[in-house]
Order: C-alpha cells, then sequence, then structure tokens
C-alpha cells in the first residue's frame, strides 16, 4: 500500500526512503466520502468487503490486496459490499513506525 505524505514528512523519513514502514491510523481517521477535505490522503484502489454499524456510525472493511482497513462512511451511506472505493486519511493522525525497532518515526 502506497500514500503521498506530506512534504514535512521528508525529513523525519529520509532514512527510510525506498524501504517499508509500518503506517497505522484509527478508523475514525480513514474515511470513505465524496467530498474529501484537501488535505486528506486519497489512498485508491479499495474493495469493499464488509459494511458494520458500530454504534454511533457505520464503517466499511475495505480491503487492498492483502490489507484490510477499516473506514468510517458517514457521508457516503450507500455503499455496498464489493463495492470499488477509494479512501482518505488525515495526514496528521498517522503513525509511522520502524518495522524492525517498531520505534516511532512520526506522529
Amino acid at each position: 500500500l502506497t500514500a503521498e505524505l506530506p512534504k514535512s514528512y521528508a525529513e523525519p523519513l529520509r532514512d527510510y526512503e525506498g524501504k517499508e514502514v509500518i503506517m497505522g491510523v484509527r478508523p475514525t481517521e480513514v474515511y470513505i466520502t465524496l467530498n474529501p477535505e484537501p488535505h486528506l490522503i486519497k489512498i485508491p484502489g479499495g474493495v469493499v468487503r464488509v459494511v458494520e454499524f458500530l454504534g454511533f456510525a457505520p464503517f466499511a472493511m475495505v480491503t487492498f490486496g492483502d490489507i484490510e482497513l477499516r473506514a468510517s462512511h458517514r457521508a457516503y451511506p450507500k455503499i455496498g459490499e464489493g463495492e470499488k472505493t477509494d479512501i482518505y486519511v488525515d495526514p496528521h493522525k498517522l503513525k509511522i513506525f520502524d518495522p524492525k525497532t517498531e520505534k516511532l518515526i512520526i506522529g
């Protein structure tokens, strides 16, 4: 899974260029929406596996190959299982870790 990160992340991630890192984000900070805010990072090409209603908001499990993310879809309630979708993430809510040491790099 790849994502274009803000330019301000370049320096902290300099030693990781071309390498894998672990990215984490809470499901409430991952969105399916028709009108994304300009600061959100787009991750294209997901497929909705299941839609769940967890109390206050519906969530969708979205797969990207073998990677699965849970995303809020309050702004787009008509999404269904098997549909293709893009997701959006607030870059300021991301946590990025070194996969070997599990040290927090950003977040």
